[in-house]
């Protein structure tokens, strides 16, 4: 008998939370949208409008870009927001990368990740990520000293592996901006 009250609790207990997975399931995507619409906002304040670009194409070539979304005001598109991920010492670090149409890194952001508190995300700081703020996307950054035909980068003492993960973030974004700027209109 209480094998049998034992079943019919943790029946009825699955039961609620598949009901409740239901019911909050369309909410959940609804505020995460706006969670994102509002970064977005945030990384480029003069847009009025963000449209979401189609990057099947580019997928293969580029697998840790997820996302191109074109900002646009009222005058036509200012630049592009391009979310991509790079396998850090925690695991994945997303950023939200802003480029202007004039090919320049004008905002950065950093998204929900597992890197180490008070070492690896010290990449998160202005400090470091301050340094790809304003530079044009025609080369690719590197965190190592003297490599030629790159943007030298200073990574965060201790944290090599977070600063590798957001500089090739990055250069996945702006090698992507490069193949579709003619595109963002």
């Amino acid at each position: 008998m209480p094998a049998f009250i034992l079943c019919v609790i943790c029946l009825i207990t699955t039961i609620l939370l598949a009901l409740t997975n239901q019911i909050t399931f369309g909410p959940k995507l609804i505020l995460e949208a706006a969670a994102l619409k509002a970064t977005q906002q945030e990384l480029f304040p003069a847009a009025v409008d963000f449209l979401p670009m189609d990057i099947e194409a580019l997928k293969a070539q580029y697998p840790s870009v997820e996302s191109v979304i074109v900002a646009k005001s009222a005058d036509g598109a200012i630049g592009v927001v391009i979310q991509a991920s790079s396998r850090g010492y925690g695991g994945t670090v997303p950023v939200l990368v802003a480029i202007d149409k004039a090919g320049q890194i004008v905002n950065l952001k950093y998204l929900r990740n597992d890197e180490t508190p008070g070492l690896g995300k010290k990449v998160e700081d202005k400090l470091f990520y301050g340094q790809f703020i304003g530079k044009k996307t025609d080369k690719p950054f590197t965190v190592k000293p003297n490599e030629s035909g790159k943007v030298s980068i200073d990574a965060v003492a201790g944290a090599t592996i977070s600063s590798r993960a957001v500089t090739e973030a990055i250069n996945a974004t702006t090698s992507v901006y490069q193949k579709i700027s003619a595109e963002v209109k």
